[in-house]
């Protein structure tokens, strides 16, 4: 089964930006999408791989390792 491709307006109001933020992220490489007549649509995966590469660890004060 295909999964259900999400748009544009849909992923900037699940990330809470604007839709031209989301176009930036689009044309800048950083969330993958398929363009169908015209209009960009983006996969739940694509936007679950950007969420993961632009979530931070919490730092723990005074932890000195180099992991």
């Amino acid at each position: 089964m295909v999964e259900r491709l999400l748009t544009i307006k849909e992923v900037a109001d699940y990330l809470q930006v604007n839709e031209r933020t989301v176009t930036r992220y689009i044309n800048s490489g950083e969330i993958t999408s398929i363009k169908f007549g015209g209009q960009r649509r983006i996969s739940k995966q694509a936007l679950e791989d950007f969420i993961n590469r632009h979530t931070t660890k919490p730092t723990i004060k005074g932890d000195q390792s180099n992991d």
